[in-house]
């Protein structure tokens, strides 16, 4: 299995040198206005503090999905390199950190439009590694592929096809 440690120094490396943007120019950085008052955390933020703060605070990862793509990417080091260690150190206290991961897999078109060309070679390469990371945690958590899950389950994309057409695929 990839060391998780090493996924998140790549992570860390990747998105070292990106500038925190204005959000004051985004009048409403998540879903909805009415809900504005859950995302203030991250316009008053930076990336590097969110592990630390989602210890006290309790993010809900269903509103990252909603949050603009500026905000998307530049907290995307903090949100996987979170998930990667609580996982890989005490899965069983985290076991909503996946679903911070599963933001990154089955992205398809607006995605692809809107968050994936803030993302550079070296950040898209440093996603893909953290969610093979991810396929391979999940394989041994569950006995079985996270690309062959049962019928049962909830449909998604795969991870394969993620890292293969959104992750390491050009723009």
């Amino acid at each position: 299995m990839i060391d998780w440690i090493q996924v998140r120094q790549r992570i860390f490396d990747a998105f070292a040198n990106v500038e925190k943007p204005d959000f004051s120019s985004i009048p409403i950085l998540g879903c909805c206005e009415r809900h504005e008052h859950d995302f203030d955390w991250y316009r008053r933020h930076t990336w590097q503090e969110f592990e630390t703060a989602s210890e006290s605070i309790g993010f809900d990862p269903a509103d990252f999905v909603a949050i603009h793509p500026l905000a998307f990417h530049y907290f995307t080091p903090g949100v996987l390199c979170t998930a990667i260690k609580h996982l890989a150190t005490d899965a069983e206290k985290y076991w909503d950190d996946e679903s911070w991961i599963d933001h990154y897999i089955d992205r398809r078109d607006e995605f692809k439009k809107n968050c994936l060309p803030l993302y550079n070679s070296e950040q898209r390469q440093a996603v893909s590694e953290a969610l093979e990371w991810y396929r391979q945690w999940y394989l041994a958590q569950n006995g079985y592929d996270y690309d062959q899950r049962s019928d049962d389950e909830e449909a998604t994309g795969t991870i394969s096809e993620t890292i293969a057409l959104i992750w390491r695929s050009e723009i």
